[in-house]
Parts: structure tokens; C-alpha cells; sequence
């Protein structure tokens, strides 16, 4: 057995990834092969060209039609009457109310013990912010001051 120290392709020479200059076979047996057969595909009515680009102008008359709405909704209150923006306004007034007073519910059914592990996770975050903060000024003023003079650890003069 031997080792090949070049590599192979099979590949067309000059052809490009992804590049195919069509079906290797007639989508429709009236069809003739060769390169004109997708311009006798796209001509003939009822192929499958036809209904794929069919499907395209569904596609994009749809995408169309939804820019559309979606200006319309940005511009719509500008139809509306006085007394239809009065309850749309009126409307979302309620409901944000409704949200702040689920929102209290919901703490008033938070139980006792959620409560407590939120007290200790608040008062350790303090204590770490605390000791960060005297450790950072405690060695500041050790490297002003040239000397240990605070315990930085402790925040206090060694004694």
C-alpha cells in the first residue's frame, strides 16, 4: 500500500460551490434537455417554475401587505375620534392599575421563608461591598503613607 503525497479532486474544472447550471434531468417530460430548459420551463404554464414563482409573488405580496399594516397601526390613532381615544386611553390606563396591583399580591404571597433567604443575600452583599471597599482604602493609605498603618483586613490599626 502506498501513502500519496498530493490530493485529488473530482470536480469540474472552474465550476463554482453551490453554482448548478440545472436539473440533470427534465422536470417535465415535454421538456427538452439542455441549457434552455429552464427558459421552456419558466415559458410553459402550469410547470413547476410557474408555481414556485406563484408561490414567490404570494410571499412577497404578503410581506407587502404587512409593512403596510404595520404603518397603518403606527398612524391609526390619527383616525380615531375623540371619544375612541378617550377609551383606548381609559382602556390602558385600567390595565396598567391592574398589573400594579397584581404586582403588590404578589409580594403580600411571597412566604416567610423566600423572605428571610432575600434578608441574608442582602445583608451578605452588603458585607462583602463593605469589606471590599475598607480592604481597597485600608491598603491605599498603607501605600500613601509608605508604612502599615491600617490592617487592611480589619480596617483598624494592629494593637
Amino acid at each position: 500500500m502506498q501513502v500519496n503525497d498530493y490530493l485529488e479532486h473530482y470536480q469540474v474544472k472552474g465550476a463554482h460551490w453551490g453554482v448548478k447550471n440545472g436539473p440533470p434531468y427534465p422536470l417535465d417530460s415535454s421538456l427538452s434537455t439542455g441549457k434552455s430548459l429552464t427558459k421552456k420551463a419558466k415559458k410553459k404554464p402550469g410547470g413547476i417554475f410557474s408555481k414556485v414563482s406563484k408561490k414567490i409573488k404570494e410571499r412577497r405580496a404578503a410581506s407587502k401587505a404587512k409593512a403596510e399594516e404595520k404603518v397603518n397601526k403606527r398612524t391609526a390613532y390619527k383616525r380615531l375620534s375623540d371619544d375612541e381615544l378617550r377609551k383606548k386611553k381609559d382602556r390602558l390606563r385600567l390595565e396598567n392599575e391592574y398589573l400594579d396591583e397584581l404586582a403588590k399580591n404578589r409580594d403580600k404571597n411571597i412566604s416567610k421563608g423566600r423572605k428571610m433567604v432575600a434578608r441574608i443575600i442582602e445583608k451578605s452583599g452588603e458585607n462583602i461591598i463593605t469589606q471590599l471597599v475598607t480592604y481597597t482604602l485600608g491598603t491605599g493609605v498603607n501605600a500613601v503613607a509608605g508604612q502599615d498603618i491600617v490592617n487592611p483586613k480589619k480596617g483598624q490599626k494592629d494593637k
